[in-house]
């Protein structure tokens, strides 16, 4: 099948499903057992990146949003009062570790469009260097460099930059259309 990952999550687009890489939930539940063996004493900035981390996971793992609130509050309340060091309260400890449990067997989930809903699907992607895209099922392709304030920069940014670019190119195909990125 069609598989590209994009923004942290393996998207297949034969299937239409949204499934998080094995090595990013690897990371995800590494990231979780340190906070949960650290409860009573955790780095704010630490916790911060974990959270945000779990966060951009919310397209896969449904509801995982409900399950951060409490760690997103605590970040939140820790950086207001400048606290460098935190201790994770017992909603966040459960929050934790409903997600230490549950992670590992989510399935993937449906993208939210099917192949009748759309009618041009706009393929991209972005390296360190450069990007490109094309309309599938289309020989027509649009590629580039990156400017040099965003080479080394986050996938995220380098894959909307190349997004922009390529949809402007070919913004006459897109005019009026359903498009699928």
């Amino acid at each position: 099948g069609i598989r590209k990952r994009f923004l942290g999550l393996i998207v297949d687009a034969e299937e239409y499903k949204l499934k998080l890489p094995d090595d990013k939930k690897t990371k995800i539940l590494s990231q979780i057992d340190y906070l949960l063996k650290h409860a009573g004493r955790v780095d704010t900035k630490t916790l911060h990146s974990v959270v945000g981390t779990i966060i951009a996971t919310k397209d896969a793992i449904p509801g995982v949003r409900a399950w951060t609130r409490d760690l997103y509050a605590l970040v939140s309340a820790a950086e207001k009062a400048r606290n460098r060091v935190i201790a994770l309260d017992q909603k966040a400890i459960a929050g934790l570790t409903f997600l230490r449990t549950h992670i590992p067997h989510w399935a993937p989930v449906d993208l939210p469009l099917h192949a009748k809903e759309v009618d041009i699907e706009l393929m991209t992607d972005a390296g360190e260097h450069g990007y490109g895209g094309h309309i599938r099922h289309q020989t027509t392709e649009h590629c580039g460099v990156l400017p040099g304030n965003l080479v080394g920069t986050s996938s995220t940014e380098r894959e909307l930059y190349g997004l922009e670019r390529v949809a402007e190119t070919f913004c006459t195909h897109l005019q009026g259309k359903r498009v699928r990125f």
